[in-house]
């Protein structure tokens, strides 16, 4: 059953892919031709992806502290920012899909627990009906064998006078 869900997985994550792809691309364009989605949106995480990257290289390859970092030029860092918003917006639709789907089987899951319980507290009020029966009927049962010990006794009474007056 795990194995059989692999694919499907893989066909989901394509299919998001597919469908968030011309949602990126249109995000892309604006990006590059809006003047201030470029200014305020593209250009500083572009420029801030840069200096991490340097950064890190720097740290990796254990070349010590960069001195100074050079910053893109306009054009690469529009590029940059533009794929990066491009890849955000991939990533919000999949993160969006996957919580919708967790929250979904979360109330599928509820519900079935709620049912359960219905369930329960169906068979609780049942075990509670049927004992309650069950003392009446025993309450029922020694008041019938009282009865009948009366009569017992009430015939042996009458026995005895009847044997007496003989």
């Amino acid at each position: 059953m795990v194995i059989q869900a692999f694919p499907v997985a893989k066909l989901g994550s394509l299919l998001i892919k597919q469908i968030s792809k011309p949602i990126a691309n249109y995000v892309k364009e604006k990006a590059k031709s809006h003047p201030l989605f470029r200014r305020y949106i593209c250009l500083p995480p572009a420029h801030f992806y840069n200096w991490c990257e340097r950064k890190s290289k720097m740290w990796l390859l254990r070349m010590g502290q960069p001195v100074n970092i050079t910053v893109l030029n306009e054009a690469a860092a529009i590029e940059l920012g533009a794929n990066l918003v491009g890849e955000a917006v991939i990533f919000v639709i999949a993160a969006g899909i996957v919580i919708s789907e967790y929250s979904r089987s979360v109330r599928k899951e509820a519900a079935k627990e709620a049912a359960k319980q219905a369930e329960m507290e169906a068979l609780q009020n049942n075990i509670r009906d049927l004992f309650i029966q069950t003392e009446e009927q025993a309450a029922h049962i020694r008041e019938l064998t009282r009865k009948l010990g009366d009569l017992g006794m009430l015939h042996h009474i009458t026995d005895h006078i009847t044997d007496s007056r003989l």
